[in-house]
Order: C-alpha cells, then sequence, then structure tokens
C-alpha cells in the first residue's frame, strides 16, 4: 500500500485515482499503488464518463479489489467491458444509459476530431462506423 504523499499531487491536491487519465495508462498507474480507494475513484470516473451511476455502494467496493490490484489486477479494457456487462445485469452494482442516448455514443457520432479512450484499437464501432463527414483519426491518450 502507498503512502499518502506518493498518492497525491502536489500541484492539483487530487489523488492519482481522481486525475489519472481513463485510458490503460491511467488505469496501470492506478494499479501500481495496490489501493483500493484510489481505485475506486478512479472507476467512478470511469462509470461517469460512460454516462452511467453507481447504484449500489456495498457491491461496487467489493468489486473493486479485483480491479485495484489487491485480489487481481487486470486490465483498462476489461474493466470497460465489465462495468458494461455488469449494467445489464438487473440489481447490480451500476446502470449505464442505453446506448442510443449513453454518454459515448453522443460525443462519437460529431464530425469534429474526438479522443476514443473509450474503444480499444479496431472496435467494430470504429472500423464500421459511417459518418457524414470524414472523421480524423483516432488517437489513444
Amino acid at each position: 500500500m502507498s503512502t499518502h504523499s506518493n498518492v497525491v499531487n502536489t500541484v492539483t491536491k487530487l489523488t492519482i485515482g481522481e486525475s489519472a487519465p481513463l485510458n490503460d495508462e491511467g488505469y496501470k498507474a492506478v494499479l501500481k499503488l495496490r489501493n483500493n480507494r484510489e481505485m475506486a475513484f478512479f472507476i467512478r470516473r470511469t462509470v461517469k464518463k460512460l454516462g452511467g451511476v453507481i447504484v449500489k455502494e456495498r457491491m461496487f467496493k467489493e468489486f473493486v479489489p479485483f480491479y485495484s490490484g489487491i485480489k487481481l489486477g487486470r486490465t483498462y479494457h476489461l474493466l470497460l467491458k465489465e462495468i458494461r456487462e455488469k449494467a445489464r445485469v438487473p440489481h447490480w452494482w451500476v446502470k449505464l444509459p442505453p446506448p442510443v442516448d449513453g454518454t459515448v455514443l453522443r460525443q462519437m457520432i460529431r464530425p469534429d476530431p474526438w479522443v476514443c479512450d473509450l474503444l480499444p484499437g479496431g472496435d467494430y464501432r470504429i472500423t464500421h462506423a459511417t459518418f457524414k463527414q470524414p472523421m480524423q483519426a483516432c488517437t489513444h491518450n
């Protein structure tokens, strides 16, 4: 477990879990801490970016150690996949909006350049999407 001084970004006073980029690099930075509290911050931010909400706090806290490095350490891609899968299970800890109205889809279908850090490279939705205007290449942060 890391000491508090290693966890806090001294410039912004935000912890790594509160400030790490929501991508694989950010996930790995938080995972290195092996800290449930920091990973919970990171996962909450990921759920929010997906347009979702955590509806069962106790179940959420039981989920976090499987991604924090305490019980297991996985990947950001698996985290996103599991959040999406769990959101479909009735009475689970997370709820996401339907894809048509979801934050991710609304942000994806637009003519301006975008960063698709929530979609892995080669994702079907990127390679088979039809857009009114040509899009610039997707970049990963």
